[in-house]
């Protein structure tokens, strides 16, 4: 659902006008996927970085299950 219906819209909802430096920035796009993937496999690091944050992201999440079902959905809360 993200990939084929959130950021193509996203991709083409006009920012609006401003007049400000900050938002000059990106030509008034709010998320350009294609970029983002051509800056992730053009640069070593950062795609060490997000693949270090998706492992990270899923051992959080598979200690949470294993929490929630040795122990209780209440400790998983109370620990997080």
């Amino acid at each position: 659902m993200m990939l084929v219906i959130v950021l193509p819209l996203v991709y083409y909802i006009p920012f609006g006008t401003c007049n400000e430096e900050w938002c000059k920035d990106g030509e008034g796009i709010h998320e350009n996927a294609l970029d983002a993937a051509t800056l992730i496999g053009n640069s070593g690091l950062l795609l060490f970085l997000v693949l270090l944050y998706w492992i990270s992201i899923s051992f959080y999440n598979f200690f949470g299950l294993f929490v929630s079902k040795t122990l209780s959905a209440v400790h998983r809360s109370l620990g997080s």
